[in-house]
């Protein structure tokens, strides 16, 4: 875990080397300079391999963290298990964490519509093993997250089960016609099963 923990603080230091004015831009990158992005797992391990020999894994790891397991990542196109377990584990997070933050060139994604885009491309470029654990950790819908109903019905998630990704215990907010509830109401879509989630939304639309 120390070395886990080491490899994915380290795993990027090469961005250092990336011009400012490539790495801010705000407009879609040309050729050249998504070039230079991708030139990132070069540059980390060149700055790692630096270090003492006790240290050569976390320059292996950064040189593989942008590598994917169906051989679509760089800076080698690399496949499953030529690429290091490490790497392919902060790779994941990395591209989860990237997708809940604001970037230059776009506002950062809702965790639901975060969650989603990394099931959906994400099947075939990371372990289904680490894709489950990242699910079971953060859940699709996190405790205090804002969701809407088939229903129409705005509720807060207040728990959350592993077995049942899709199915956490919410408390009704607002009725469908936006109006706040005057009674608690709490449902366990777990046993409320003409109930569903179609949503994820932010705080400040609720």
């Amino acid at each position: 875990l120390v070395k886990l923990g080491a490899a994915a603080m380290f795993h990027d230091i090469g961005t250092v080397l990336v011009p400012d004015e490539i790495f801010y831009k705000t407009s879609t990158l040309n050729p050249d300079e998504m070039k230079q992005i991708r030139q990132r797992p070069v540059f980390s391990r060149q700055i790692l391999s630096q270090l003492d020999k006790d240290y050569d894994y976390l320059a292996e790891i950064a040189f593989h963290v942008y590598e994917r397991q169906d051989g679509s990542g760089y800076p080698s196109g690399l496949k499953g298990a030529d690429i290091h377990e490490y790497a392919r584990i902060i790779g994941l997070a990395d591209f989860y964490e990237a997708l809940i933050h604001s970037r230059p060139h776009r506002d950062r994604f809702l965790h639901f519509t975060s969650m989603k885009e990394v099931l959906r491309t994400g099947k075939n470029s990371f372990d289904r093993k680490h894709l489950k654990a990242l699910m079971n950790v953060v859940s699709l819908f996190p405790v205090f997250s804002f969701v809407r109903l088939n229903s129409g019905t705005i509720g807060k998630v207040l728990e959350t089960d592993a077995r049942y990704p899709m199915r956490p215990k919410v408390k009704i907010i607002f009725d469908a016609g936006h109006r706040p509830m005057t009674t608690e109401r709490i449902i366990d879509l777990k046993e409320n099963t003409l109930l569903f989630i179609t949503d994820g939304i932010a705080e400040d639309v609720a």
